[in-house]
């Protein structure tokens, strides 16, 4: 067995663990999450052979009626790879709520074992991973966030950097593609490895052939699967509409650098947020003397680059992170935040933490380069590891809270809001053909969470009978009343 092949096998030891131990903190029920409940249902439309529909959802929706009598729509503002995973694990046998925990498992299994093996291409100490790892294990609850899938993806382009064969080309852009039936803002990773390609080709790099074919060949091929793949879906390039705020509170710009730089770690705690805003700062303070040996070619008297001449990886960090700064900018002016209003793209973590073990192992790397003097050089890295230690234990005390007072287990297997499992119950009990939320217009449905949806319903709007439709705001039921079918129409929701 070579060292390679024994490396390999400890790193998937390690992933192992950190499946038991998560599992062992949390229980393994995957949190059906936000946006992602969506998806869900659109498997299991696909499961009884309807294609991805899903409730209308007003905000996004473009279409109006699919078909006569059919309050949904295909799922167009997520791809469609997730919910093509989670009704093939279906469709052999796995429950809904365990194939989402087999894939969170499975994910976190081949994050863990390309991360090493980052570590090792780059010579970047174990330990720095493994203190992320850990922070991973206690803050993230299994759930059916995609976000989490780019992880293997970020850690397959440090890999393949910088992909010299047309092996590593091709597998690169399959990967990407991959990657896009996950999540369409996937398709800014050709771009981060076009800007990697051009920036680290050498003196005269830009006037090779071979240079272009190896930053355009990703970015061409993505491109045009991500066009087909959309267009396939949504019937238009565009997967959603968007309706970008009038005003964006420029100032939360500051936020997103501070995401950027500790790789998406914060802390729901005010103290600890005060901690890892200083950690932050530190690394600021050392990033500069680390760069300007890089960017205006100094060196000291001897000769010799710099100590502390930032490595080739770690420039490869700060480039990925600026890129994806400035895509949320982008997204932001044109698209608008998912997010209350007063939260704009560029101020939240959701896309910063996917190179998050590379990130933080910057965090160390810089912050071990300080002055020997007062024993900085020792001393910081210690302390950005209990920073990032109590990060951890403050999302673990607040999954915790979370775990025992604000969620259920529903009828599926997932953990849900206590609220909408109580919801459940109700519509279980009273059948409805209609469920008319407040904020997302009518739904037809007789499962019974807000986004849930059986299809063998719609036949009983092919019936003359009055429909029985429920009115539901808060989560809660505020009226049940008997109307005429030609009362709903598309156009008076």
């Amino acid at each position: 067995m070579t060292s390679l092949q024994r490396f390999i096998g400890a790193a998937f030891a390690v992933g192992l663990l950190f499946c038991f131990a998560n599992r062992v903190l949390y229980g393994g029920k995957p949190l059906l999450s936000g946006d992602q409940s969506t998806q869900v249902i659109a498997a299991e439309s696909l499961l009884a052979g309807d294609g991805l529909l899903v409730p209308l959802d007003a905000p996004k929706s473009q279409s109006g009626l699919k078909r006569n009598n059919d309050y949904r729509e295909t799922l167009c503002w997520f791809p469609p790879g997730y919910s093509v995973l989670i009704a093939s694990l279906t469709w052999v046998g796995v429950r809904t709520a365990d194939a989402a925990a087999i894939l969170f498992y499975a994910n976190a299994v081949l994050s863990c074992v390309l991360w090493l093996l980052v570590a090792r291409k780059y010579r970047i100490p174990i330990r720095y991973f493994l203190v992320v790892f850990a922070f991973q294990v206690v803050s993230y609850l299994p759930c059916t966030t995609t976000d989490q899938f780019l992880w293997p993806v970020a850690a397959t382009m440090f890999l393949l950097f910088p992909a010299d064969g047309i092996r590593s080309l091709a597998g690169l852009s399959i990967v990407f593609c991959l990657a896009v039936c996950i999540r369409w803002f996937a398709v800014i990773f050709p771009v981060i490895w076009l800007a990697w390609t051009y920036l680290f080709s050498g003196p005269g790099g830009w006037r090779s052939t071979k240079t272009h074919v190896r930053a355009l060949t990703p970015l061409g091929s993505t491109a045009l699967f991500y066009l087909a793949l959309v267009y396939s879906v949504a019937g238009s390039f565009q997967p959603y509409e968007a309706h970008p705020p009038v005003q964006i509170h420029w100032l939360l710009l500051f936020k997103g650098f501070y995401f950027a730089l500790l790789g998406g770690v914060s802390s729901v705690w005010k103290p600890m947020q005060a901690a890892t805003t200083t950690l932050a700062i530190l690394v600021c303070i050392g990033l500069w003397p680390a760069l300007e040996p890089l960017l205006m070619g100094r060196k000291n008297a001897s000769g010799n680059e710099s100590r502390k001449v930032i490595p080739q990886w770690g420039a490869m960090v700060l480039l990925f992170q600026t890129v994806i700064v400035c895509f949320l900018i982008t997204t932001q002016l044109f698209k608008g935040s998912m997010y209350d209003p007063e939260v704009p793209a560029f101020a939240t973590a959701r896309l910063y933490f996917i190179c998050q073990p590379l990130s933080l192992a910057l965090v160390f790397w810089l912050l071990s380069t300080a002055p020997a003097g007062f024993g900085f050089h020792r001393i910081l890295p210690v302390f950005a590891t209990a920073v990032i230690a109590g990060s951890a234990g403050t999302y673990w005390a607040a999954n915790q809270r979370a775990l025992s007072r604000e969620l259920l287990c529903n009828g599926r297997g997932f953990l849900f809001p206590k609220e909408y499992v109580v919801l459940e119950s109700e519509l279980k009990r009273l059948q409805p053909d209609l469920v008319i939320h407040s904020d997302c217009g009518p739904q037809i449905t007789t499962v019974f969470d807000p986004k849930r949806l059986v299809p063998d319903a719609m036949a009983r709007f092919d019936s003359n009978r009055p429909l029985k439709v429920v009115q539901v705001k808060n989560a809660r039921v505020v009226s049940v009343d008997e109307v005429s079918k030609l009362a709903i129409s598309p156009g008076r929701q």
